[in-house]
């Protein structure tokens, strides 16, 4: 995630049994694929993004992202 206007952030990403494979408040750190494992598995993982604008107006966003190897 980049943009000017982030004033604070927080990401999850979980595995399809609800695990958390990655977290992090730092929008300059991505999540690379890594499962629980430490493993660059095909799936399909939920994600959990907050983002506080320059504004002040909070974002709140979930959904899916498909890992296709």
């Amino acid at each position: 995630l980049q943009g000017n206007c982030i004033k604070a952030m927080a990401f999850s990403v979980y595995d399809r049994w609800g695990e958390k494979v990655f977290e992090t408040d730092d929008p300059m750190k991505a999540w690379d694929g890594t499962d629980a494992r430490g493993e660059k598995s095909a799936s399909v993982y939920a994600y959990h993004l907050r983002v506080k604008t320059g504004d002040g107006e909070v974002i709140t966003q979930r959904g899916n992202i498909t890992l296709i190897r």
